[in-house]
């Protein structure tokens, strides 16, 4: 059957790709200075020239009757390159609790991994050697599918009927719509967490005329150290890039195992997974 949806490149839909290693207790000073001087290093080799400092608060609640209260200011360092349009195509960042990664450029699995085990490897060493327990790995893929012609339509050719992450009620939509589900899964000494949105939109660009219906599928996998049920791991420093390796690889692993059971047959074709 003729498909009603184009993917974004030859081999697959993806759009943006992001990493993120989060850990539970903030980090000091010192060790800032080194996350810092490691940011630099790693936007140099990897070719990031523009330079992100973003100040972030933090806003809590005060218990026994305690008003509100805003923690002092932390900063998050980081670094970016930007498309001849505009957009961001990769960034690095790393504030006080965790460590990031975004490129909106997909080489495949095995080159992405090797960059996040070079990246949070080094970058990471600071964190390491104070023995910060780590809450939280991450991935996220946004997947984007846009109609071949102009104007609004139907999109359930995109997605399994029997999908356990798609909302039955959304997908059979004639409009317009959004889908949230999420889960998550015991593991040995942490809990898997799975999120998969997807939204059906209206969308229009400068080189097409007219509207056209995108529908975008975003997929998260994690691992969670610090939730109930769990414990925080501790990554030490001589073998955390194999660590990390191996967390990313299981989490990637259970990425693509939802992604095998959102899509149909037909478009798991065409973004050849």
């Amino acid at each position: 059957m003729p498909s009603k949806f184009d993917i974004v490149g030859e081999r697959h839909a993806i759009v943006e790709f992001q990493a993120i290693l989060r850990f539970i207790n903030p980090l000091d000073p010192g060790g800032m200075s080194e996350v810092a001087a490691a940011i630099d290093r790693n936007a140099q080799t990897m070719e990031l020239p523009a330079k992100l400092v973003v100040p972030t608060f933090k806003f809590e609640l005060g218990g026994g009757g305690g008003g509100p209260s805003i923690s002092p200011p932390s900063t998050s360092f980081g670094f970016q390159r930007f498309s001849p349009d505009g957009k961001i195509e990769a960034r690095i960042a790393a504030d006080s609790n965790s460590i990031s990664y975004l490129s909106r450029e997909y080489p495949g699995w095995d080159v992405v991994r090797t960059t996040l085990t070079d990246f949070f490897g080094s970058v990471g060493q600071a964190f390491y050697k104070r023995s910060q327990l780590i809450g939280g790995v991450l991935i996220q893929y946004a997947n984007q599918f846009s109609s071949i012609n102009v104007g609004y339509h139907e999109v359930s050719e995109i997605f399994r009927e029997d999908s356990p992450w798609v909302s039955g009620i959304s997908r059979a939509s004639p409009d317009l719509w959004h889908s949230h589900v999420g889960q998550f899964i015991p593991d040995d000494h942490c809990k898997k967490l799975v999120n998969v949105n997807v939204d059906v939109v209206l969308a229009s660009t400068p080189d097409r005329e007219g509207d056209f219906t995108e529908a975008r599928v975003m997929i998260v996998a994690a691992k969670q150290f610090d939730v109930p049920g769990a414990k925080p791991l501790l990554l030490l420093p001589d073998e955390a890039p194999e660590q990390i390796a191996a967390h990313f690889d299981d989490i990637h692993a259970l990425e693509k195992e939802v992604l095998r059971s959102t899509l149909s047959d037909q478009y798991l074709i065409k973004v050849n997974a």
